[in-house]
């Protein structure tokens, strides 16, 4: 997440001259800092053997992707906030935290963004459900703090609703929104085994895990991760 900096007004020193003299004018206050719009990836896709990370940002903005190793990638944000920007695929599972560069001034974006070989790629955010990234339908992600999980999905076709079963419990019809996405919140026990999506059945792992670990299998992917606060997260994507 990213805080918006306040100013801190500086006290103005009133002289005051004897009776009748002029009274000299308060120090200018500091300048308000300005906010800037944090980086935000909208789309992920898998293009000649290059990730191409399309979103916006603050116009003109220098935006840093930087990886799990480290590794900086940048790309220049044009008149219109809209970037794009590419760096090699992995075979190996991609985390990449977006930031905004503005000379020695550094700041995060909001999310976390995950990219699995198959181009499958989601942003991770504490609090809200993981968005899916990369042009894939059905179920997008379980979000888990141990307690309560979150299953997430999106459609492109125009329905109102989609049939989702957690575990052995009864289906139900979940409306989706304007943008296509649906969401389910649940406690841990009630999410069973597994959650099926309009018949598509995914069984997801989200056992406690290492913040930064990532492991997959033909199934799908679970990371570890860590909110602000330092409380320990885990999100499970389906392979595509």
């Amino acid at each position: 997440m990213i805080l918006r900096s306040r100013s801190v007004l500086g006290s103005a020193l009133l002289l005051l001259a004897a009776c009748g003299e002029a009274v000299e004018r308060p120090a200018p206050a500091a300048a308000e800092a300005v906010w800037r719009a944090p980086p935000r990836v909208d789309r992920v896709a898998v293009e000649a053997g290059r990730l191409q990370l399309t979103g916006s940002a603050q116009p003109g903005a220098r935006v840093v992707m930087r990886d799990g190793a480290g590794q900086a990638h940048a790309a220049t944000a044009g008149p219109d906030g809209a970037f794009v920007l590419g760096l090699p695929a992995s075979p190996q599972p991609v985390l990449l935290r977006p930031e905004d560069q503005d000379g020695e001034r550094s700041a995060p974006g909001p999310d976390v963004i995950l990219v699995l070989p198959d181009g499958a790629a989601v942003a991770l955010s504490p609090g809200v459900p993981s968005r899916r990234l990369d042009p894939g339908e059905g179920l997008s992600a379980v979000d888990s703090d141990g307690r309560m999980a979150i299953v997430s999905g999106r459609t492109g076709r125009a329905q109102p609703r989609v049939r989702v079963q957690l575990g052995t419990a009864a289906e139900m019809e979940i409306p989706v929104d304007a943008e296509g996405v649906w969401t389910v919140r649940t406690d841990v026990a009630g999410l069973g085994q597994s959650v099926v999506v309009d018949g598509a059945e995914h069984r997801p792992v989200l056992s406690a895990t290492v913040p930064g670990s990532i492991s997959t299998d033909a199934e799908g992917a679970r990371i570890g991760w860590a909110a602000p606060d330092g409380a320990a997260l885990v999100t499970w994507i389906p392979a595509r």
